[in-house]
Formats: C-alpha cells, structure tokens, sequence
C-alpha cells in the first residue's frame, strides 16, 4: 500500500499529525486521540508501520508487553508527483477528504481544550486568491520551502508549542483571465 492509500483514511491522517516532530506510544496516542476506539486506532498504527509511514524509534517493557515509540518517517507521509500521476480522480478526492477531515478534527481538539484563545496561540487561517502562471506556482512552492526550512528544523522545547501549518492550493475549474485589480491580502 503506498503512502496515498495509506493517507486516504481520516483517522490515519490524524496519526501522522500527532507524530511530525512528536514522536509517542500508541498509550500516548491513545490519550491524544481519545474519540478514536483503541482497537481502531492499533489497527491504523500497524497499517502505517507496515506501510513504512511511521517506524519504530524506541522500545520499552510495559505491563509485559513491548511497547514501541513510534516517528514519522521523513517523507514517508508525502506523495510523490510519480505516485500522484497514477491516481485516479477519485484517490485524489479521497486524499483531500481524509486531509479535511484530519484538519476539522484538529480545529474540534484545540477548541475543546482547556483554554482555547485564538488571538494568543497564533490560530489563523486565511484565503486569498492568486492569478500565478504554472511557472510562478512553482517558484511560490519553492520560496515557502525556503522560508519554511529553519522552522521545521524546530524540535520541542521550553517557550515552544506544537502548531499545525497547512497549505491547499485549489485551482479555479476555468482560467480566470478578468482584469481585476492585483491586492494583497490583508
């Protein structure tokens, strides 16, 4: 199963996230993902460490049994241009569903949590339009992965809290070629 198929299921989405830059126990993901039944969520565990999605990085005696710490393999939960010619339309939506639904799911944890202040934990969301040639979305691609690079190097640490960056780039079903006036957002 590739990273696609493996990626096409809400709850698998939801794994992954919890482990970019985190990596935890199935007990740690189990407090983490409360909502999911236990027996689901190991059975999605073992998918994505069959899959090669996630791997174990640690191991320790627990209540007779080995429990294992579980990482995000370094690009192991991305799919690649080759990977993306081979999928159907369908596995696409499938792709976009499962990453919505792992996004809403976020967005319910952090407003059911203890405190939730939008303004203060830097929650933002936003949505502008660009008109970018297929040469230009390319550049935009490559100066976000610049500007994000030193970031993603960022490990846990005092001052530091976890947050989730999310990028979807939808194109417009039709080229819009309107001379509209070109403004930032705000």
């Amino acid at each position: 199963m590739g990273s696609a198929d493996l990626l096409m299921h809400p709850v698998r989405v939801r794994i992954v996230k919890k482990l970019i830059g985190n990596p935890s126990t199935p007990a740690e993901l189990r407090e983490q993902l409360g909502d999911v039944p236990p027996a689901s969520l190991y059975r999605h565990i073992k998918a994505l460490a069959d899959g090669g999605v996630i791997v174990s990085v640690g191991e320790r005696q627990a209540r007779g049994a080995v429990e294992h710490t579980y990482a995000l393999r370094p690009d192991a939960a991305r799919i690649g241009a080759d990977q993306a010619r081979t999928m159907t339309t369908e596995d696409h939506c499938n792709v976009v569903t499962a990453l919505i639904a792992g996004l809403l799911a976020e967005f319910d944890e952090y407003f059911d949590g203890p405190d939730p202040d939008p303004i203060r934990d830097g929650l933002a969301f936003q949505e502008a339009p660009l008109y970018l040639s297929p040469e230009e979305v390319q550049e935009m691609a490559q100066a976000m992965a610049v500007v994000l690079r030193p970031y993603l190097a960022n490990g846990p640490a005092p001052g530091r809290r976890r947050l989730m960056f999310s990028t979807v780039v939808i194109p417009s079903p039709e080229p819009d070629h309107t001379d509209r006036p070109s403004t930032p957002p705000s």
